[in-house]
């Protein structure tokens, strides 16, 4: 712009000084100079305009592109912002999620074993059974209760009433090795319980038999309760269980036991016999 104002000035000097120096100028002359002044005017007011023009488009043009890059960088970076903000979230919802799943499996995980300790105390500390009783003519004269205990031994609650010749007093009882009570003598119950191999009789110093059991009482009516505890066997499983392959029967004998004699301690004949029966666990 600078160099189109010198041009212009230039010229206008020119023209003066032409119109100075002859006395004699023409009106063609004259007329010349104004048209060349002018063209030279126009041309450089032209060309001056036309570069401020340039110039102010151009800033104006920078400055509104910087504005619109700064918005734009400055509406993306919060976007970006928001959808970090958002994953963020998301991603503590998910671990919130992940762990409340875990927890939720850590109770069940609890629960579960809290179940199973609580099946095996069962299986421990609560199966029973139960035995029938019955004389040598097939009547039922009272009943038998099996009731394991928590450390493993097993309760036995014994009821009889109206036991047909029994003398009043003491009478051997024992659990025998096999499930069944054939009258009338009840041979079928076999042995004594003995999977140990041990002899006869609680004061035995070789035994006793896992199936030796106190002396029970009748009166004169062959009544009788008797109730005790036995760590020798278990309703569950093993080779020390009553529930084995061919089961187990109790006996009621005709005579004391003296805890002493092998094999049955001199307890007479076989008076009362019931096989050993498990309870029903279904619920």
């Amino acid at each position: 712009m600078r160099y189109a104002l010198t041009a212009a000035m230039l010229a206008l000097l020119l023209a003066a000084g032409c119109t100075t120096g002859s006395t004699s100028t023409t009106g063609s002359t004259s007329d010349a100079t104004v048209e060349a002044t002018t063209e030279a005017t126009t041309e450089a007011t032209t060309e001056a305009t036309a570069e401020a023009t340039t110039e102010a488009t151009t800033e104006a043009t920078t400055e509104a592109t910087s504005e619109a890059t700064v918005e734009a960088a400055t509406e993306a970076a919060g976007t970006m912002t928001d959808t970090t903000g958002m994953m963020t979230d998301t991603g503590m919802m998910t671990d919130t999620g992940m762990m409340t799943d875990t927890g939720m499996m850590t109770d069940t995980g609890m629960m579960t074993d809290t179940a199973a300790s609580a099946g095996a105390a069962a299986m421990a500390g609560g199966a029973t059974a139960h035995a029938e009783l019955m004389t040598a003519d097939g009547t039922v004269v009272g009943m038998a209760h099996f009731t394991s205990t928590e450390d493993g031994g097993v309760t036995i609650q014994v009821d009889v009433a109206g036991v047909a010749g029994a003398a009043a007093g003491d009478h051997g009882i024992h659990v025998h090795m096999v499930g069944a009570c054939d009258p009338p003598d009840f041979m079928s119950a076999g042995e004594h319980f003995n999977p140990t191999n041990m002899k006869h009789g609680l004061q035995n110093p070789d035994g006793p038999h896992a199936g030796d059991l106190p002396n029970m009482t009748l009166d004169a009516q062959g009544s009788g309760t008797f109730n005790t505890t036995s760590t020798l066997f278990t309703l569950g499983e093993g080779a020390n269980s009553l529930m084995d392959a061919d089961g187990s029967a109790l006996v009621i004998h005709a005579n004391p036991d003296d805890e002493v004699t092998d094999p049955s301690g001199n307890s007479g004949d076989r008076i009362v016999c019931g096989v050993i029966m498990a309870d029903s666990t279904a619920q």
